[in-house]
């Protein structure tokens, strides 16, 4: 039998925001451990992650504010704090292009 999957008390938001392709407000922890809000795209929920401290979380940051040189942001579930549902609808346009060559790093940011 295998273990469930670990899934935010905010998992719910997530899902639909993915059915209704609305934009989301994630407040989180930071890598200073300061609380941070961003407007997102829910992208990915990481199903194989085993542990709430590994990135299983994927969104797609749409405020404009530093994600040092990434709109991909991955958070642990133990990272965020909150997933609120916006009415705000997302579409194509709201995805820049990225470069492909670029890779994942540890902290489910690319490189």
């Amino acid at each position: 039998m295998t273990a469930p999957v670990p899934t935010h008390r905010d998992h719910g938001a997530f899902v639909a925001a993915l059915e209704q392709r609305c934009k989301v407000v994630i407040v989180s922890f930071d890598q200073d451990g300061r609380r941070s809000a961003r407007v997102c795209i829910p992208l990915e929920h990481d199903v194989g992650r085993s542990e709430a401290s590994e990135a299983s979380y994927f969104f797609w940051v749409c405020d404009g504010r530093d994600t040092q040189g990434s709109q991909i942001v991955g958070l642990a579930e133990d990272q965020i704090i909150s997933i609120r549902l916006t009415s705000d609808r997302y579409g194509s346009s709201d995805f820049a292009p990225i470069d492909a060559s670029r890779r994942w790093r540890s902290g489910g940011e690319f490189t």
